[in-house]
């Protein structure tokens, strides 16, 4: 299979990864091999591309199925598969696969009298595909194989670490694991317990909101710049040039000027009006549009200033809310209030994910 691969010009491959680089579309195209449909072949990749985030791979199996994999770190890794011999396949077959947020789909039309196109739909992969730093591939887990926290480093730089979900995912499981540790221990125990919850949960949605920011425009979402400067930089920055001083500073070190700003420490992104105005500048993405209620929003926020007290006062505190009471109702620390906390800060979390896998590009 490997020898039958054709090797695209590199003009029209670094078009091809600029056009794919985005959260949905369509490839076509027609494939003429001998090789697809002998038994006797050995599996091999056909295509593997490699646009931003996204990884697409076109392979076939030692069982004659053709195999369509798709990754980005906002839907995770899916896989849909074809049988060839149920999908009469010949040696010169029109193939196409697409993808969107929602779905994705291989059809297969060979090329002959009477050819019928076949479709399978994709599923959730047992693996997953990321792309590390350097445009290298890496597959992390399988089939009954669980891994968590998978990070690579080269050199002494880190080149891969886990998307956004995967991240928060791993800190609720965390949260979950230490909280039910946490039952039988006596009261200041759990008072304890459940104040560094709060700080693990802070921590998470910082790190989550961090790297989805920079992961949209990895997947083709363009932020718009102009309006994260005017948002962030005083007016004397401004004045003195600062975007052009970014879009240099950024070339020269090889990145994008939104991981520019990013790297400087201009957004805080445990700051919950800064990373709100981040999003809503950049992209559009607008808190008080998501589909959760205003008071969970609340909450949150409320959270996040009893995390700044555990940090800056004690994690001893037994009073959450003790500079608000008088006229709020006397907040205390307790394993109940850690799993609510945890379930407001998931359901943000999972409306915010879902509302950034709308964002289209715009060419």
């Amino acid at each position: 299979m490997n020898k039958s691969a054709q090797v695209l010009p590199e003009s029209i491959l670094h078009e091809l990864k600029n056009h794919a680089r985005r959260p949905e579309g369509t490839f076509a195209f027609t494939y003429t091999s001998d090789a697809l449909i002998d038994p006797a072949e050995k599996n091999g990749v056909i295509l593997e591309l490699v646009a931003g985030a996204h990884i697409f791979r076109l392979d076939r199996t030692d069982d004659l199925y053709l195999r369509f994999v798709h990754a980005s770190p906002g839907t995770g890794t899916r896989i849909a598969e074809l049988n060839l011999v149920e999908a009469n396949a010949a040696r010169k077959n029109r193939i196409f696969f697409t993808w969107t947020p929602n779905e994705i789909n291989l059809s297969v039309g060979p090329i002959i009298s009477g050819g019928k196109l076949s479709t399978a739909v994709g599923v959730p992969a047992s693996f997953q595909l990321q792309v590390a730093a350097d445009g290298s591939v890496f597959q992390i887990g399988d089939e009954g194989v669980q891994v968590m926290g998978t990070t690579v480093f080269v050199g002494g730089q880190k080149i891969l670490s886990p998307t956004a979900e995967q991240t928060w995912k791993d800190t609720l499981q965390a949260v979950s694991m230490f909280l039910a540790g946490c039952e039988a221990k006596d009261s200041l125990f759990r008072s304890i317990a459940s104040n560094l919850t709060l700080v693990m949960l802070v921590t998470g949605f910082e790190t989550y909101c961090q790297k989805r920011f920079l992961e949209l425009e990895s997947e083709g979402i363009t932020p718009n710049v102009d309006a994260l400067v005017a948002a962030f930089y005083p007016k004397r920055d401004r004045d003195a040039d600062i975007l052009n001083i970014l879009i240099q500073d950024a070339v020269d070190n090889g990145r994008t000027v939104a991981t520019e700003i990013n790297d400087r420490g201009m957004i805080n992104f445990q700051n919950y009006d800064s990373t709100k105005r981040a999003f809503n500048k950049a992209y559009g993405l607008r808190f008080g549009d998501l589909d959760i209620p205003s008071e969970l929003l609340d909450s949150v926020q409320r959270s996040i200033q009893y995390r700044h007290r555990i940090i800056h006062v004690s994690p001893l505190i037994s009073f959450l809310n003790q500079p608000n009471v008088p006229p709020e109702e006397p907040v205390f620390p307790t394993i109940e209030l850690a799993r609510k906390v945890a379930s407001e800060f998931d359901e943000l979390i999972i409306s915010l994910h879902k509302k950034s896998l709308t964002l289209r590009r715009v060419d």
